[in-house]
């Protein structure tokens, strides 16, 4: 999190602090289900003026791993959809299959719907704070192999993500302080909705809609397997990238991960009655009903096919 000039009041930032340990006491078992890691402390990095979270390794299999001084690998999502570009990839004979991708669609929207049950928003969902830890071999070393022709593909398992990045998380209520974006990382700024932070906001107050609004992004990139930065347009507004995504990226989520997935992500990315805020439920009654149950639904038809 940058410090910006905010945190000159006392106020404010004994505020933000407050909030900083409301997330450093997070239980595991909450952990959990937020897709989240033990947060164990934070640093101030005084050159940069900037404040980050320290986190451990998750427990389970990587445990393992660790006893026997084997470092993880962290891959940030991001970092995947460029390592892996090709789903189906035969020089490397490598997938990514598209139950593998519905399952982390449907992780990720329940996390991010568990996080707002209690009233949370993360503020910073993106697919550079979504993180994996990988303790195989580099996939560089099976593309040399001489036999890779008579061994089946290597499955590229997408099956614990954790979401990082909830250094500027606060409650959901309108009268709570919302600690502004500072900085340019147009990367970042991408998955923002557009009428909220970055160059081209309108610094308006943060809502419920805008997490699932960058959720959204990400659910693209994840059924299209491409980064953001390669669908959007660059000489666009924000809100021209968004209209230009539904018009021209959204449709073609038909053909890699059929109709409803397209639904899905178009529920997330859009404004009014064709997007989550609907008369007569809550954003988050309809995130539910337009996004995780149709999911959910998705995912049991492919373990039972």
């Amino acid at each position: 999190m940058e410090i910006g000039p905010d945190f000159a009041r006392e106020d404010i930032s004994s505020l933000l602090f407050q909030r900083l340990e409301n997330v450093l006491a997070l239980s595991s078992r909450a952990a959990s289900t937020f897709r989240a890691l033990i947060c164990k402390g934070l640093y101030y990095d005084e050159q940069r003026h900037t404040i980050g979270l320290i986190y451990s390794f998750p427990q389970g299999p990587l445990q393992g791993a660790l006893a026997k001084e084997v470092k993880p690998r962290v891959l940030q999502l991001a970092e995947v959809l460029r390592r892996y570009g090709d789903p189906v990839d035969y020089e490397r004979n490598i997938i990514v299959s598209i139950d593998e991708r519905l399952r982390l669609a449907y992780n990720l929207a329940m996390a991010v719907f568990e996080f707002h049950k209690i009233r949370w928003l993360h503020k910073n969902i993106s697919s550079y704070n979504i993180i994996f830890f990988d303790t195989e071999a580099d996939d560089d070393q099976d593309a040399d192999d001489d036999d890779k022709e008579s061994r089946p593909p290597r499955k590229i398992s997408l099956a614990s993500p954790f979401l990082i990045g909830f250094s500027h998380s606060r409650p959901d209520e309108a009268s709570m302080y919302s600690n502004k974006l500072y900085g340019s990382d147009e990367l970042l700024y991408a998955f923002h909705h557009p009428n909220y932070g970055g160059v081209d906001g309108k610094f308006t107050p943060y809502r419920t809609e805008y997490d699932y609004y960058s959720l959204g992004l990400v659910l693209l990139e994840i059924g299209l397997w491409w980064p953001l930065e390669a669908i959007m347009g660059e000489e666009l507004s924000r809100e021209e990238k968004r209209m230009q995504i539904l018009s021209r990226s959204v449709p073609f989520l038909a053909g890699s991960m059929g109709e409803s997935y397209a639904e899905v992500v178009k529920a997330c990315l859009s404004d009014g009655e064709d997007g989550l805020r609907r008369a007569g439920s809550s954003v988050d009654e309809n995130f539910e009903r337009l996004v995780v149950t149709p999911l959910e639904r998705l995912l049991g038809n492919m373990v039972n096919l």
